[in-house]
Formats: C-alpha cells, sequence, structure tokens
C-alpha cells in the first residue's frame, strides 16, 4: 500500500501530468470529492452520466 501512495491517483489543475493533453479532449468527469460524502459523490457522478446518455456526449464538469 505504500508503494501506491507515492502514485499519483488524482488530477489537479494545479499540478500538471502527461495525461491532461489526453484528458483534454475526451468527455470525463473531475469531482473534488474532499468535502462529499459517498452519497453526495454517487448523486453528482450519476447525474453526469445521466446527462452524457441523454445528450450522447458527456457533458462538461459539475
Amino acid at each position: 500500500m505504500r508503494e501506491l501512495e507515492a502514485q499519483r491517483m488524482v488530477t489537479d489543475p494545479d499540478h500538471p501530468s502527461p495525461a491532461d493533453d489526453v484528458l483534454r479532449d475526451l468527455p470525463h468527469l473531475r469531482l473534488d470529492n474532499r468535502a462529499l460524502s459517498p452519497g453526495q459523490a454517487a448523486e453528482r457522478i450519476l447525474s453526469w452520466l445521466e446527462e452524457a446518455t441523454d445528450s450522447h456526449a458527456a457533458p462538461g464538469p459539475p
């Protein structure tokens, strides 16, 4: 587990990564869940997915 802690597991606009160039052009959800309960995070994710399904294209971030 300590080895995994050394790996970057999140995206952060203040600390760019090589993946940012790819993610910029693909629909994805960036969700800061530090202040959300698991249920609140799940609601936001489901809402984003429903919008993507309704429009046949993924929406922008909430």
